[in-house]
């Protein structure tokens, strides 16, 4: 597959290089109003190749993707999903023991009771990092 990519990008490049040598050619010869005519006409005659090459190559990519979808086995029907008949979803059933059920907030303190709550004083900035009045 890898060799199939570097080809094709190896084909556009080497007509794009052809085209330029062409080019070149027709403006070594000398440049007249026929020549004109006729590089005008070669430029697109290589920028419809290269269209007609590329449109191919994009063609053969997207049709062996289509025929791959269309030729690939049926997927297995998926199971139906579980309906609610009720207005909210099944609740698991609550244990009738455990400490969460009652106790009240002071069962859910998790402060220390030695807890250091005076406020902390920076220490002082180096000189660099001090505010200047300018």
């Amino acid at each position: 597959m890898k060799d199939a990519i570097r080809t094709v990008i190896a084909a556009g490049l080497l007509a794009l290089l052809l085209g330029a040598v062409t080019v070149a050619v027709f403006v070594g010869r000398g440049w007249t109003p026929e020549n004109t005519n006729t590089a005008i006409t070669a430029l697109a005659v290589a920028c419809g190749g290269g269209l007609a090459v590329f449109a191919g190559v994009f063609g053969v990519f997207v049709g062996i993707a289509a025929l791959r979808r269309i030729a690939a086995p049926p997927e297995p029907p998926r199971p139906p999903l579980p309906v609610w008949r009720e207005t909210r979803p099944p609740l698991p059933a609550l244990p009738a023991q455990g400490q969460w059920l009652g106790g009240g907030p002071e069962v859910y303190d998790v402060w220390p009771e030695a807890l250091d709550v005076t406020p902390h004083t920076p220490p002082a900035l180096p000189r660099y990092y001090r505010e200047v009045d300018i």
